[in-house]
């Protein structure tokens, strides 16, 4: 069934014309109160156009009624110019436009008030600082005071600290240094008396005398030949010495050497066939000095004028305690059973180099010594 819109043309005809009628009569900027018709003529097709248009009017009035109280009289007086103007043709065009003028002056009075606020509440906040500045200048005196007074008693304190622990680290550093003197005065003194021990040592026995026998030099050759011979026998053992510690180590590394690239055999060193030549000398040398040695345990059987000390081993079987070495030329150092070291006796006689040395040779060469 189609709708009849002749039977809404009556209600809609009333209710526009209560709206216009109030929206003339309420409003601020209308001097005379529209005309309205008796009859309308009223267009189906258009029906939503009208109703946009008055929808929109009334938007526009209500916003130029809510902005009259907050633009100055002369923008009011304008508006109200701008509207009357537009009177015989008003449309939402006209009214926007003047509207637009308004809504602009309005946004700047608000700007003008938002400024003005900000401009007092810096000046409200300026003077509540001043007023605060100048309570803390009122108190900020005394607190000074106190302050400054607690700062100086702490530098103080902290200067007397300083002061103590400075001085002690002086005492400190001073012992130390008195220490590291007294260390290095120990050290040379006992490096001093060792080299002179060694010197007196060996000025003392006939091999230091042997030694220093370019210093003093003899009238008879015998005395050289004789204490040089005794010379060279000592260094010669001293170098055997060495040399068979030296082969013993050497024979130890090829061994542990040899063993490390295959450890399931078992290797060792062996001396070559026959007496190698220092092996043979040591040999010669051991039975020259067992023969004039004594073997086994005797009572009051002294040895006279003996040219070196006794073996080790020889001092563990033979005792010494009835059977010294008397009147020996080596000093009783070298061994304690030395019993009236003939160096000794001339060390103690305060004789110099050269009359020791002589005394040395003619004693050599009385006991036959010189001629082993």
């Amino acid at each position: 069934m189609p709708f009849n819109f002749a039977l809404l043309l009556p209600l809609i005809s009333a209710i526009l014309v209560q709206f216009v009628h109030h929206s003339s009569s309420s409003s601020s900027f209308s001097h005379v109160p529209m005309t309205i018709p008796d009859q309308f003529e009223l267009n189906p097709a258009k029906i939503d156009m009208l109703l946009r248009r008055t929808a929109l009017m009334a938007l526009l009035r209500a916003k130029a009624n809510a902005l009259m109280d907050t633009v100055p009289l002369i923008e009011q007086v304008l508006f109200k110019q701008c509207v009357a103007e537009s009177k015989e043709a008003i449309c939402p065009v006209k009214l926007a436009k003047c509207l637009a003028k308004l809504i602009r002056s309005s946004r700047d009075q608000q700007q003008l008030h938002r400024q003005n606020k900000w401009a007092e509440r810096n000046e409200s906040t300026k003077a509540a600082e001043k007023i605060r500045q100048k309570l803390i200048s009122q108190h900020s005196s005394k607190d000074s005071n106190i302050k400054l007074r607690r700062i100086r008693h702490f530098f103080a304190l902290w200067r007397r600290r300083e002061g103590r622990r400075k001085r002690k680290e002086m005492m400190g550093m001073k012992q130390r240094r008195w220490e590291r003197a007294m260390e290095r005065r120990t050290t040379e003194w006992s490096r001093k008396m060792k080299r002179m021990g060694r010197m007196g040592e060996a000025v003392r026995t006939a091999a230091g005398i042997v030694s220093r026998r370019d210093s003093f030099a003899t009238t008879t050759g015998l005395l050289n030949e004789s204490l040089r011979n005794l010379r060279e026998l000592e260094r010669y053992m001293q170098i055997f010495e060495r040399a068979r510690r030296s082969i013993a180590r050497i024979n130890a590394q090829n061994t542990e050497l040899v063993s490390r690239f295959n450890s399931l055999v078992n290797v060792r060193s062996a001396m070559p066939d026959g007496p190698p030549a220092l092996v043979d000398l040591q040999q010669q040398i051991a039975r020259f000095f067992d023969s004039l040695g004594i073997d086994q345990i005797a009572l009051l059987s002294p040895r006279f004028f003996s040219l070196f000390p006794s073996p080790k081993w020889r001092r563990r079987r033979r005792p010494h305690l009835l059977s010294p070495d008397l009147f020996s030329f080596y000093t009783s150092n070298n061994d304690s059973a030395s019993v009236l070291s003939i160096p000794d006796m001339l060390n103690s006689a305060n004789l110099g180099e050269r009359e020791s040395a002589a005394w040395l040779e003619l004693l050599l060469n009385i006991t036959g010594s010189a001629k082993m």
